[in-house]
């Protein structure tokens, strides 16, 4: 550390060139200072100085707020009970200490003024940065982190690191200071560690998210995926070719001029030939998009919840499954259920928020295991307050307003408003992100009827600015079980693999308890992790009473790293055939051993051998299935998938697809499904909402 703080003759300059000296003290204590680490008494010091020089300044206490920027949820929470347990800073009548975080409940108090003679101190991440503006901060004090999101090519997961801020941001963060005054600035952190060690500018989000969105909308333009090759910053050729092969798998796009199954070895070689020139070698791969990805494209969400929403629409349309992606696109960046510092709330909002994932497996006696389908019933629920009340609720309103009559009381009718705000306060949940799910739903059902839109009224064109739904396409249908498969069937290839804490050693990682009654290990399906948690706000640690001994495989949305690597979220499979009829272009059956082995060339799994296909059973994703049930079942996914690709493709634009042209003639001409593809489609249908048969087992 002596060399962050290294001073010539223990001296440094000002702004104007003015000889600054250091007193021995101060170079020792910042010498053996850990300055990676957020140092709390230190904060903790600058405060009890802001003190004091707000004396001098002669600043009213309650017109001169303090700013304090921390990484995180868990360093605001340390620093608040830090404050909290000293003598000056925990008394109230003096200091009121608030918090300011996506995941919070109580951050409009932060905006409002302190009452007279107390001094307000917000505790805020960089949401204060840029995103929102205190008016009355005079005082900034800068510890000089910030939780980051990066993507790892090799485990194919984002985590949050707590990194430095950068340059640039630094200086964003003392513009926080005097809005209305002048404004004072404490950095926690030494000049030469800003000078040397601080990046100039963030790094650049091409550079540390996945680039699947980007790629697609690349292809849809008609550029070839070597343009990221040709950025200022270009990723790594891994990341592309993570890419690629999640399109290629999805069935967003193709190359043009191979046969061959799309692997990362072929990407990488079609990668590593690009000279930079315009024009590709004619040996090369050429890629080309998709009729579904021109669909998806239309879809503002993410290509696996569009291709969930088009496998609905083809399947006659499933309302949980409309909620389910609404959700999750938000749910993605933005905290649903509230978080707390105390913990008896936090064990009361727990208990809340759990209630519509025990709502949700009990409905459905366990047909249904799923967290993002509880987010589907959450929003459910709040919708609900908007739709026109059954007469038994009218009849009880009935009786408050004539019991406010008959005690003199005067009586309101509860405006939605406040019904949804009653309602957020009631489940702990975060209104804005409820609202924007509701708002996101209702453009994704407009969107999706536009892009199916053939189908939907049986006319070569349509315009978007005058098409109007009409009434009957408009019916909600629940559809819980096929929702429920589509989502699995659309997260592919995020799959999981759960052994209970009777088949496998318990060490408590899994984040459930130490009885084994809701201790469940995971093996990843992708790659060679295997100390994968369900993450904290999963339903499944605290409900695993609705799972089930023949439950082994889950789907989930995200992986992410913090201090573990988790999975933020998952559906439980609980029905063999959802696997069968969805999960792996390919998959070998073996006879001998009654069981098929999926050969997923996407996470590079499968077997090497037949004489592995049941002892490498925990290795692979392995069903035990009667040999000439996977012969049918396999003639059901190809055809059924056949009959997909040509609906997508009657469906869509004919501009920039490949093949993409759909004459009159054919049984899919304006999205109409054929008397053969309209039965094929309703029998697994059927299939999907049955109950497993009892001949197949995981």
């Amino acid at each position: 550390m002596k060399a962050d703080v290294k001073l010539p003759d223990t001296s440094g300059k000002d702004k104007y060139g003015q000889k600054i000296l250091y007193s021995p003290k101060t170079v020792e204590t910042l010498q053996f200072m850990d300055h990676s680490a957020i140092n709390y008494e230190l904060i903790e010091e600058t405060l009890r100085w802001i003190e004091r020089l707000s004396t001098q300044e002669k600043i009213a206490r309650h017109e001169g707020a303090v700013l304090v920027f921390l990484p995180g949820m868990p360093e605001i929470s340390r620093c608040l009970n830090h404050l909290y347990s000293t003598e000056w800073f925990g008394d109230e009548s003096e200091f009121t200490i608030l918090s300011l975080h996506s995941q919070l409940s109580d951050q409009k108090t932060a905006f409002q003024p302190a009452a007279k003679g107390k001094r307000k101190i917000v505790l805020s991440t960089n949401i204060a940065e840029t995103g929102v503006t205190i008016p009355d901060i005079v005082f900034v004090v800068d510890a000089g982190k910030v939780k980051q999101n990066s993507y790892h090519e090799a485990s194919n997961t984002s985590s949050l690191k707590e990194v430095f801020v950068s340059r640039a941001e630094a200086i964003q963060r003392k513009g926080r200071a005097g809005r209305v005054r002048s404004g004072f600035c404490f950095r926690l952190y030494t000049k030469r560690r800003f000078d040397k060690n601080f990046l100039p500018a963030p790094v650049p989000e091409l550079l540390r998210c996945s680039l699947t969105e980007p790629m697609l909308s690349v292809l849809v333009a008609g550029f070839q995926p070597t343009l990221f090759r040709d950025a200022l910053d270009a990723p790594p050729d891994q990341r592309i070719t993570q890419a690629l092969l999640l399109l290629c798998d999805v069935g967003c796009a193709f190359s043009s001029n191979t046969t061959s199954q799309m692997t990362a070895a072929l990407i990488a070689n079609y990668l590593q030939n690009y000279t930079g020139n315009a024009q590709l070698a004619s040996n090369n791969l050429q890629f080309q998009i998709t009729p579904l990805g021109l669909a998806l494209a239309k879809l503002p969400v993410d290509i696996r919840l569009g291709k969930m929403l088009l496998l609905g629409k083809i399947f006659g349309g499933s309302e949980y499954l409309l909620n389910t992606v609404s959700a999750l696109s938000i749910a993605s960046s933005n905290r649903v259920y509230l978080e707390f510092m105390d913990d008896a709330k936090k064990q009361q909002a727990k208990q809340k928020q759990e209630s519509f994932y025990e709502k949700l497996c009990g409905k459905f006696n366990g047909a249904i295991v799923s967290d993002h389908l509880a987010l589907a019933e959450l929003l459910r629920d709040f919708e609900k307050l908007g739709e026109v009340k059954p007469q038994e609720v009218i009849d009880k309103e009935d009786d408050r307003k004539n019991s406010s009559a008959n005690t003199g009381k005067s009586y309101q009718k509860e405006s939605l408003r406040q019904a949804q705000e009653r309602f957020a306060r009631s489940y702990f949940v975060n209104k804005s992100a409820l609202l924007q799910m509701a708002d996101v739903k209702e453009d994704l059902r407009g969107k999706l009827e536009m892009t199916t839109a053939k189908s939907c009224k049986g006319s070569n064109s349509i315009s978007a600015q005058n098409y109007e739904p009409t009434t009957a396409q408009l019916v909600k249908k629940d559809r819980p079980v096929l929702a429920a498969c589509l989502v699995a069937a659309g997260l592919r290839p995020n799959i999981a693999r759960m052994e209970h804490a009777s088949a496998m050693p318990s060490t408590g990682k899994g984040g459930g308890k130490q009885d084994g009654s809701s201790n469940w290990s995971l093996v990843i399906s992708a790659g060679n992790e295997q100390n994968i948690r369900l993450h904290p706000h999963s339903s499944f640690l605290h409900q695993s009473r609705f799972l089930q001994n023949q439950h082994r495989w889950l789907s989930y949305y995200a992986k992410v790293k913090t201090s573990s690597l988790y999975l933020r979220d998952a559906t439980v499979i609980t029905n063999p055939i959802w696997f069968l009829l969805f999960h792996s272009e390919e998959w070998d059956l073996y006879p001998t051993q009654r069981c098929i082995v999926f050969n997923n060339h996407y996470t590079g799994l499968g077997p090497t051998s037949s004489n592995s296909a049941t002892s490498n059973a925990r290795d692979w994703q392995c069903v035990s299935i009667a040999p000439s049930t996977a012969v049918i079942l396999r003639q059901l996914k190809m055809r059924f998938a056949r009959v997909f690709r040509e609906w997508v493709r009657s469906t869509v634009s004919e501009k920039g697809a490949a093949g993409g042209s759909s004459s009159s003639s054919s049984p899919y001409a304006n999205g109409q499904l054929s008397p053969d593809a309209d039965r094929l489609v309703t029998m697994v249908k059927k299939i999907i909402e049955a109950k497993p048969p009892t001949t197949l087992s995981f």
